[in-house]
């Protein structure tokens, strides 16, 4: 695989090959802060609050354009089934 990778800019340059990368993450908590962030203060980082609301898990499926590394396709979904999948790659 990084084989592939190190190879995609010359052989994008030589014939127009196009290496993409798809890949899914199941299972992300989809997450919300309770209180906004704590400004910095001199000679200190800003502040996040460490409290959050749960709001169930979420599943994405993402394209990248290995040369350009540009975002092609995000799929997001509350499962990802077999169809979900197809659906992304169509």
């Amino acid at each position: 695989m990084c084989e592939t990778y190190r190879e995609a800019p010359a052989r994008h340059a030589a014939d127009g090959t196009r290496t993409v990368s798809v890949d899914e993450m199941t299972g992300l908590q989809a997450l919300a802060r309770n209180a906004p962030d704590k400004p910095p203060r001199p000679d200190q980082v800003a502040q996040q609050e460490f409290e959050h609301t749960r709001h169930g898990t979420t599943t994405l499926i993402g394209t990248l354009d290995i040369v350009a590394g540009d975002m092609l396709a995000e799929t997001i979904g509350p499962t990802r089934t077999e169809a979900d999948f197809v659906r992304h790659i169509d």
